[in-house]
């Protein structure tokens, strides 16, 4: 799904985004969807703004925004990435250091452990949804990385889901990167890598853009 922008800024959010290419022989990819849940995103959005304490038009904004597909490997992994402009680079310094405070992570693994508890199989046990700064390399202007970590449990098996977010921006620009991964978190070198290369490809599209 994209937003659309300028020409111009829907072009380099779009030029940002992961390609299979970039992953190993054996990956595949997942067409995207539009799923139709633009309304419940923002309902989010905007408990955890309020949750927060700041205005949630000033915290994601709008602007030009571009998804890529979803990437599995074959041991069901997923990969995920999105880029995004705002309108200047005091908006998307905000949005990034507002989202990385304690009472920001505090606000998301409440959120996420609410909705998890609705959505879950009777059958599944939910532990406590715990979300962790992730230590990680330093890209473009500001890099933000943290781990989400979900505890199920189901016929006597415990696992856990980890979804590690990594969020870079460069001047108003942002690219973001996911990647879930279940029993043991995704590979850290691996996810640099990722990283690095949306990161190279957005500072790119910034370069040859007037």
């Amino acid at each position: 799904p994209t937003t659309e922008g300028s020409p111009e800024e829907q072009s380099i959010v779009e030029g940002a985004l992961l390609e299979l290419s970039d992953f190993p022989s054996g990956w595949t990819q997942q067409t995207a969807e539009d799923e139709g849940d633009e309304e419940q995103e923002q309902e989010g959005q905007q408990e955890i703004a309020e949750c927060i304490g700041v205005d949630a038009d000033r915290l994601y904004g709008k602007g030009a925004s571009a998804d890529s597909p979803t990437f599995v490997s074959p041991d069901d992994s997923e990969v995920s990435s999105a880029a995004s402009l705002r309108e200047s680079e005091d908006d998307a310094r905000f949005a990034i250091d507002t989202i990385a405070t304690d009472d920001a992570l505090l606000c998301v693994a409440e959120q996420l452990q609410g909705l998890l508890e609705d959505e879950a199989p009777g059958e599944v046990d939910l532990g406590q949804v715990e979300i962790d700064r992730l230590s990680f390399a330093e890209f473009g202007d500001q890099t933000a990385a943290y781990r989400v970590t979900i505890p199920l449990g189901a016929q006597g098996m415990e696992i856990d889901i980890h979804f590690d977010v990594v969020v870079v921006r460069i001047g108003r620009a942002r690219v973001q990167v996911e990647a879930v991964s279940t029993f043991s978190p995704f590979d850290t070198d691996q996810l640099e890598e990722l990283v690095g290369t949306a990161v190279g490809r957005l500072e790119e599209a910034l370069a040859n853009t007037p």
